[in-house]
Formats: C-alpha cells, sequence, structure tokens
C-alpha cells in the first residue's frame, strides 16, 4: 500500500499538467508543483485561497454559476475554458477538467486536471483577427469577389459580386457554381 501510494504520489507531482483538490468551498487542499509553478503562487499560498481568486475577475460570476451547477445537480465531470490571473497579474488560459468528489449523498470537494491553452487561445484570436480583416476588406471591395470550395460551391460572395449580377449573396453562398 505505501508503494502504491508513493508511486501514486511521483506521478501526481511529476505530471505536465495542473493537478488539483480543493474543498467543498472551492478552497484549494492540495496543487502539484505546475500549479504552482503555472499561477507563481507558492504551494503554501494556494492551500486555502479559493479558486475564485484565481480567476480574472469578468469571468468570476459566470465560473461560479458554472461550478455552482456542477454542484448542486452532482454533474461527475465537468469540463471548461477560462483565464487566470497569475501572482503577478499575467493572464493564462487553461482548460480543466473538474471532477466532483463525494461520499455518500455529500459533494466534499473538486478534483481538478488543468492544461495551460494560453498559446491555442493566442492562436485562435489571431485567426479570428485575420478572418474579420479579410472578410472586411472583401466586403469593402466594389470589385466583385467570389470563391468556390472543392466541391465547387459558392464560399465567398461580395456586395461588388451582388452589384454586378444582381443575384444577393443569400441565393449563392453554398449552392454549386454549376447548378
Amino acid at each position: 500500500l505505501r508503494r502504491s501510494e508513493e508511486s501514486y504520489k511521483q506521478l501526481v507531482e511529476s505530471a505536465s499538467d495542473i493537478i488539483y483538490r480543493t474543498d467543498y468551498k472551492g478552497n484549494f487542499t492540495y496543487a502539484n508543483p505546475v500549479a504552482t509553478r503555472i499561477t507563481e503562487y507558492r504551494a503554501e499560498e494556494l492551500l486555502g485561497k479559493n479558486y475564485l481568486e484565481l480567476v480574472r475577475p469578468d469571468w468570476r460570476k459566470h465560473m461560479q454559476d458554472f461550478y455552482g451547477k456542477q454542484f448542486k445537480d452532482r454533474i461527475t465531470l465537468t469540463y471548461c475554458e477560462l483565464p487566470i490571473l497569475t501572482k503577478s497579474g499575467k493572464e493564462v488560459w487553461i482548460g480543466q477538467n473538474i471532477r466532483l468528489i463525494t461520499e455518500g449523498d455529500w459533494v466534499v470537494g473538486f478534483q481538478g486536471v488543468a492544461r495551460n491553452i494560453t498559446g491555442r487561445k493566442r492562436a485562435e484570436l489571431e485567426l479570428w483577427r485575420e478572418k474579420e480583416f479579410s472578410e472586411s476588406l472583401i466586403n469593402s471591395s466594389f470589385d466583385g469577389i467570389l470563391a468556390f470550395d472543392r466541391e465547387c460551391r459558392y464560399t465567398v460572395w461580395n456586395p461588388g459580386m451582388e452589384r454586378i449580377s444582381g443575384i444577393s449573396k443569400e441565393a449563392c453562398l453554398g449552392h454549386c457554381a454549376f447548378e
């Protein structure tokens, strides 16, 4: 049993993801070394701290409602992506699986495994910005612009194309160019 416990402890403490536990109120009772590295809080600073203190302020109500529902409805496992703030105030996005810990009919806490997804979130934001910029250029052009996908369905039909052809964007998008 002792060997098994040591093996489990080594696994959790050497994991590349954040692993933590909270009590039923959401106060940290355990945080592995990755949690302390990413949040910039020492283990003794995290222990007893409520998870909402790490959540970016404009997300706190949403997260309180989300995990409150998990608690109230006894949802065993949830996944959520959210921004947290490190001790120095740096924003980090995490994606986390949260498991409800119960003893009999009582919820006694939560167990979380989280991953730093900041790079992916930044890439998604940059992609969205590029898409918005491209759409703005296409839609503001006086020239007619259209594009097809591999099945020859219209995917772009700008106002210039509507003006030139007299056919609305809604009539064309998603339809085959050869119909």
